[in-house]
């Protein structure tokens, strides 16, 4: 199993979502991942159930770590607040 595929597993990620790259420091003590999806990947919105391509949100570091600046898929209506 290559690191990727180890990762992409013990993350519980799914299609459409794979581990693209992992860096691991061991004097670090620290693993980068990097999640990557197909650029014409799509998510219904839970609010209204309308499909839209993904957006990615700026990267933003949290504790060290960094991270999508994202929650659950959801579409830009105003009403979804």
């Amino acid at each position: 199993m290559q690191d990727t595929a180890l990762y992409q597993y013990l993350l519980g990620l799914q299609s459409p979502w794979t581990v693209s790259r992992v860096n691991l420091d061991v004097n670090a003590q620290r693993v980068d991942v990097w999640a990557a999806h197909p650029a014409d990947a799509a998510w219904a919105c839970p609010h209204c159930s309308i499909v839209l391509p993904c957006t990615i949100m700026p990267r933003s570091e949290r504790g060290g770590i960094w991270t999508v600046a994202s929650s659950k898929p959801t579409c830009m209506r105003a009403s979804h607040g």
